[in-house]
């Protein structure tokens, strides 16, 4: 095979996008560095995609918590001013604790989507990490692999059971639920003791 011949097969093999089934010595090995670069090349823009979009929706899931929390006790405040004895307006309680557990249910909707498309991003970067050629050590992810390291570290987390609930693993979702249905139940009770004291 001279050089004019070699270069056709590279960028035939390329063109066709073939595995690499023979061993021809020299030509094979710059056929597989060509393919590992346009390989690389083509992952480039989908890696920072993923990473990209995973940054926004987790800084996104972030912010709205945040204002979640603002909202929510700007109308608990509300709400237990509403129980005083002089208070002029006792039906603005059964107002606020409702709007306090519609508040609670939306914000809940919107962080389910919000981990959803986490997770989408997630799996993405899960599967470049597999692909990165990092060894794992006894079944322990290499530490470069962050995502795949961070799942079997909670899941090893997971499988240590405890009664004491302040030891127990809570995952960012299972915390943030929590919260959301603290403030639903805030509401529906103090709407409950709003209507009780007309």
């Amino acid at each position: 095979m001279d050089g004019c011949d070699g270069w056709h097969f590279i960028l035939t093999t390329i063109r066709e996008g073939h595995k690499i089934r023979r061993s021809d010595g020299f030509h094979s090995g710059i056929v597989a560095k060509v393919l590992m670069s346009k390989n690389d090349s083509v992952d480039e823009p989908l890696r920072k995609q993923a990473w990209d979009y995973f940054h926004m929706h987790s800084g996104q899931r972030l912010t709205t918590f945040n204002f979640y929390i603002v909202i929510s006790s700007v109308i608990t405040t509300g709400l237990v001013a509403t129980f005083q004895k002089d208070y002029q307006l006792p039906r603005l309680g059964i107002a606020l604790g409702l709007l306090l557990s519609f508040f609670s249910f939306i914000f809940w909707k919107v962080d389910s989507r919000n981990r959803q498309l986490i997770k989408g991003a997630e799996e993405a970067l899960i599967f470049f990490e597999k692909a990165s050629g990092f060894e794992d050590t006894n079944g322990v992810p290499h530490v470069a692999k962050i995502f795949l390291r961070e799942g079997y570290g909670t899941s090893q987390r997971r499988a240590g059971k405890s009664t004491l609930p302040w030891k127990k693993h809570y995952s960012y979702t299972t915390s943030l639920n929590l919260v959301f249905l603290a403030f639903a139940l805030i509401g529906l009770l103090g709407g409950i003791i709003a209507a009780c004291r007309r």
